[in-house]
């Protein structure tokens, strides 16, 4: 339970960050969910 509130926790973190990006004009070329989501399994 406690790994799952860590890895929404880092999600919702990834998330904010690109909205205030985004917000920017600020995109990352070749963006991939699958890439956000392998990132988030080795912090754990």
């Amino acid at each position: 339970m406690e790994e799952r509130k860590s890895k929404l926790e880092a999600l919702r973190y990834h998330l904010a960050e690109g909205a205030t990006q985004a917000s920017k004009g600020d995109f990352v070329d070749n963006f991939s969910m699958d890439s956000l989501i392998n990132a988030l399994d080795a912090e754990s």
